[in-house]
Parts: structure tokens; C-alpha cells; sequence
């Protein structure tokens, strides 16, 4: 994504982001309050800094993935009855192949 593209969070949607995401990447259950993660950010630059490039990381990787997906270079997410993932890419601008498609929820 570049400069022009990225549009940098108000502090209130960086702490709403960082109060999900966070969690979830250390894989720990915890629910941190959105205000006391709006004042650490509003009060110290490095972790503002930080959680910024958080932020953007995830931003890239969202966009690389519909691009993925548009362009039909992703697996089909179709999970057999077996419960192995079907071999076979996306169709473009879907996340499941010619076979699944109907499986797509609307």
C-alpha cells in the first residue's frame, strides 16, 4: 500500500483496532478497555508509533489478500467432510473454487 493510499486512523479507531487485534495475535484472553488504550496512545508517541505500524501491516495484508482473491491465486476455502481443505485455487472474485462456489454464503 503506499503513502497516498494509507490513510492514517483517528486515535479512537487505533485503539478500537489494537484493543482486537493485539489479543488476538498473542493468543491471549484479555479485554482491554478502548479508553485506557486511547489514553496510552494519546500520551505516548513510541506506542502510538508502534501501534501505527501495526496498523498499516495489517492494512497491507488485507489488501494483498483481495488481491489474491480477485486474481484466483488463494485456496479454496471449501473444507471437506474428511475435514481437509479442498486442493484446488479460487475462482476469481471468490473464495472457493468452480466446485464449491455455491458453498459461498450470500
Amino acid at each position: 500500500m503506499s503513502e497516498q493510499e494509507y490513510a492514517e486512523p483517528t486515535t479512537e479507531q487505533l485503539a478500537r483496532f489494537l484493543v482486537v487485534y493485539i489479543p488476538s495475535t498473542a493468543g491471549l484472553d484479555l479485554s482491554p478497555d478502548v479508553n485506557v488504550v486511547r489514553h496510552l496512545l494519546e500520551t505516548n508517541d513510541i506506542l502510538r508509533q508502534h501501534a501505527l505500524r501495526h496498523h498499516r501491516k495489517f492494512q497491507d495484508q488485507i489488501k494483498e489478500l483481495d488481491q489474491k482473491m480477485k486474481a484466483g491465486q488463494l485456496p479454496c476455502q471449501f473444507i471437506r467432510p474428511n475435514g481437509k481443505q479442498c486442493p484446488n485455487y479460487n475462482q476469481p472474485g471468490s473464495y472457493y473454487c468452480g466446485l464449491h462456489i455455491d458453498s459461498e454464503e450470500p
